[in-house]
């Protein structure tokens, strides 16, 4: 049965997203919410979880074999409750390392670059301007994260089965989009 990993250049569109499509089709989801599992079982902090996903590699972490480790707790958590089909992964870097299992559908949502930075500037109050500038700097760090835990670029679009801009196609779109595409026989 299918599994569906959703990974975004926006959190947040992403889960949305990712939620939609596991509300159409009546799958399971799997998102952040582990993370508090995933810290009860292993005796860490959930922040420590958090701040191994979302950061490079920092002082705070002191290591990257501190952060691997994280991760690999983390791996574990999603590839087991992946094991179970029908499932909607988003927000665990599961597009990074669930690889070559033929039944997983990989897609990538690419945020509408002008709303996010919008939105993005009324939050902080900055110019449009530096909110763009904000995004590309998340956007390098994301890209420099994913080369330092994983040894592969998360924004290449050859990683992906499928690759969903929301510049032209509202949110809506996007999701009969995916949910057509989970039907295909490869993905069954």
């Amino acid at each position: 049965m299918p599994v569906i990993i959703i990974s975004s250049d926006s959190y947040l569109t992403g889960r949305e997203i990712a939620e939609s499509v596991a509300g159409a089709l009546g799958y399971g989801f799997l998102g952040r919410e582990i993370l508090s599992e995933v810290a009860e079982k292993y005796g860490i902090s959930e922040a420590k979880l958090t701040k191994a996903l979302d950061d490079g590699p920092s002082f705070l972490l002191r290591s990257s074999k501190l952060r691997d480790r994280y991760l690999a707790y983390l791996q574990e958590a999603t590839l087991s409750r992946l094991l179970e089909d029908n499932m909607v992964c988003q927000g665990l870097a599961a597009h990074l390392y669930v690889l070559g299992v033929s039944h997983v559908l990989r897609v990538r949502i690419l945020a509408d670059a002008e709303r996010q930075a919008k939105q993005l500037a009324a939050q902080q109050g900055v110019s449009i301007n530096k909110a763009k500038k904000l995004l590309d700097r998340r956007k390098t760090v994301n890209r420099r994260w994913s080369m330092d835990a994983f040894h592969l670029d998360e924004s290449d679009p050859s990683h992906y089965d499928l690759v969903i801009s929301l510049s032209q196609i509202d949110s809506e779109e996007a999701v009969k989009i995916i949910k057509e595409t989970a039907g295909y026989p490869r993905f069954k």
